[in-house]
């Protein structure tokens, strides 16, 4: 589990602003399943954003892993 702020968002650098992103990894045999979540999003907006720019990442990391 990490914390998270991002200066893009606007708001202040204090921690009530923070997200708290928490990474699951399951292992399925020759296979690991990567659950990534992350909480304190501000808006449904906010909240698309975020997981579009994870799934960026996380499908970099699959391919760089493969």
């Amino acid at each position: 589990m990490t914390t998270h702020y991002s200066p893009l968002s606007g708001i202040p650098d204090i921690e009530e602003n923070y997200h708290t992103v928490r990474y699951d990894l399951i292992n399925q045999g020759n296979a690991t399943i990567v659950t990534l979540t992350q909480d304190n999003n501000c808006s449904e907006d906010e909240r698309k954003h975020s997981e579009e720019n994870w799934n960026i990442i996380l499908e970099k990391l699959k391919s760089l892993l493969e």
